[in-house]
């Protein structure tokens, strides 16, 4: 299937992150959903979602979390 894949885009060349989380929505165990994606020149070049390693105590705790994730990654 050669019509699938990433394409990049040499005319948009900046770096651009996004992070995001779904706070305790896991039923089960009240673990919260972390992701973050980076593209460069319009095409993805890292990117995970996945529970976070402890349980966050509120909203603010789950996105300080993802940040200094997404941060880790970035840098």
């Amino acid at each position: 299937m050669l019509t699938l894949g990433i394409t990049y885009y040499n005319s948009s060349t900046s770096f651009i992150g996004w992070c995001n989380f779904d706070w305790a929505k896991d039923i089960d165990n009240q673990w919260s959903t972390t992701g973050y994606l980076f593209q460069h020149a319009s095409g993805p070049v890292s990117w995970q979602s996945k529970k976070q390693f402890i349980v966050a105590l509120s909203t603010v705790e789950a996105k300080y979390l993802i940040v200094g994730s997404a941060i880790q990654e970035a840098l």
